[in-house]
């Protein structure tokens, strides 16, 4: 299932079925947006109790939910919006570079159609009014 998502370039997931925890794999595309994203991808320290720390590659906060926007355009899929208001959610914490994330996904949501600018703006609105309370 791994080679075949990988050949025709989308998304897949692997999941610690022990801890329930699930990370999703994006394959490069050859498209500009994903060698932006490449490139501006960050090492983020893991660490898990009773394992020793590791680094790995993330892709930054705006290019997943780039990457979520266009799932939830081609489906519609409420998973794709429960993942990016989790995303939000956990990435508002720092203002400033929040407010550099929410521009630059406005741009990416704008780009995507009206449909899916308006999706965006709702799950912007909903991830500030749960940060409020």
């Amino acid at each position: 299932m791994i080679r075949n998502s990988i050949e025709m370039g989308i998304m897949f997931n692997i999941i610690d079925t022990d801890r329930g925890e699930k990370a999703d794999l994006t394959p490069l595309r050859g498209t500009l947006d994903y060698r932006l994203a490449f490139a501006r991808r960050v090492r983020q320290l893991v660490e898990i109790p009773g394992s020793a720390p590791f680094e790995i590659w993330c892709a930054r906060p705006e290019d997943v939910i780039h990457e979520k926007l266009l799932a939830w355009k081609e489906g519609r899929s409420r998973k794709h919006e429960n993942d990016i208001l989790e995303t939000m959610l956990f990435h508002c914490l720092n203002e400033a570079e929040n407010f550099q994330m929410e521009k630059s996904i406005d741009e990416m949501a704008k780009k995507l159609g009206e449909e899916t600018e308006r999706f965006w703006q709702k799950i912007k609105a909903d991830a500030k009014k749960d940060l409020e309370s």
